[in-house]
């Protein structure tokens, strides 16, 4: 016959006192097993997806998440460690390797996960590379230069440093300013370069305290060519408008 009022005939339900539990209930994020599977929360692959946040495992640390490993975690909940928000990491286990990664010639590994490796794709050449700085000062008012300072830049293209263009730069002044600066203005480069052969980096001169930002591109896998513009920056009590090109070739 029938059961018995208040009685079922299964015993799948884990919480009797609450009749939002059961299976095939909704798993929310509110620290109970809602639909019996022994799952809670986030850990629950059922949960209502509008609990939770979710981000992907980046296990290598180059801020960059592994498609196929999903990380999910309740709205309330602090986020877990070892994520990302992008999910464009090809190999989990290398740093080096990611969507937009540099590629360097000669390589057999698809360092920006576009199935293409080394020279087959755009990429550059790693080692060293030498060139010419240099910094033209305008007056604002009568718009024609001041002087330039002339130098040289010498970088290191490397996928094992924290950036894949170090470098320094040098440069002196012959001209209106040849007594008012220290000669020469000595500094470094840094910069990333993106699949995409874009270059965008600074260039910082800690003497007079200036830091120029530039971008460009790589012209072919062993030429750089970069430019920076800054305008009204004052200098030994005059306004000056600033601009500055960078330029150098591999050095097998």
């Amino acid at each position: 016959g029938c059961p018995q009022a208040g009685f079922v005939n299964n015993n799948l339900d884990c919480d009797d006192h609450n009749n939002t539990v059961h299976p095939g209930a909704v798993e929310l994020c509110n620290g109970r097993d809602d639909d019996c599977d022994g799952l809670v929360d986030a850990d629950d692959p059922g949960v209502n997806l509008g609990d939770v946040q979710m981000a992907y495992l980046d296990l290598d640390g180059d801020r960059s998440g592994d498609p196929n490993n999903p990380v999910v975690w309740c709205e309330d909940d602090n986020p877990p460690d070892n994520i990302s928000w992008d999910n464009g990491d090809c190999d989990d286990g290398d740093p080096l390797v990611y969507g937009g990664a540099l590629e360097i010639c000669g390589s057999n590994v698809d360092h920006d996960c576009d199935g293409i490796s080394g020279s087959e794709d755009e990429c550059v050449n790693e080692g060293t590379y030498e060139g010419v700085f240099t910094i033209d000062l305008v007056d604002p008012v009568f718009n024609e230069p001041s002087d330039t300072c002339t130098g040289t830049l010498t970088f290191n293209i490397g996928l094992d440093q924290e950036q894949p263009v170090i470098g320094d730069v040098t440069c002196s002044y012959g001209g209106d300013f040849l007594n008012a600066f220290p000669n020469p203005l000595v500094g470094t480069i840094e910069a990333n370069v993106y699949s995409d052969l874009n270059v965008w980096g600074q260039v910082d001169l800690p003497t007079w305290d200036w830091l120029f930002y530039f971008s460009g591109d790589f012209v072919s896998p062993s030429e750089m060519q970069a430019h920076f513009d800054s305008s009204q920056n004052r200098l030994d009590g005059h306004l000056f408008n600033y601009s500055g090109d960078l330029s150098a070739t591999h050095a097998p």
